[in-house]
């Protein structure tokens, strides 16, 4: 991938808009929340083969790994929320970035 260029792109056909997530830096915790499907799974995919930590949120459940806690909950409700940073900071030590799916 040359310097700058995109981690990740993904068409929003029914939008007709793309999605693009820049390169990322290593050693870094992100929050995804909507991470067990589409748009929200691609990011916790992205993310984790560029060397994040991360923490995915969703009704759904999800398999957990050595740099991915899963969270499983209802993120309208505000405990969901409280508890995923938590965890996040509980289980990495700190929270860097957020993407709200």
């Amino acid at each position: 991938m040359p310097e700058g260029g995109l981690g990740l792109r993904i068409r929003f056909e029914s939008r007709g808009m793309d999605v693009k997530l820049p390169a990322v830096m290593s050693k870094k915790t992100i929050l995804i929340t909507g991470g067990a499907q589409g748009i929200g799974r691609g990011c916790v995919e992205h993310f984790l083969s560029n060397d994040w930590n991360v923490t995915a949120v969703d009704i759904q459940p999800m398999e957990f790994s050595e740099r991915l806690e899963a969270v499983r909950g209802d993120t309208s409700l505000e405990e969901t929320a409280k508890q995923a940073v938590a965890k996040t900071i509980e289980r990495f030590g700190q929270l860097d970035a957020l993407i709200n799916n």
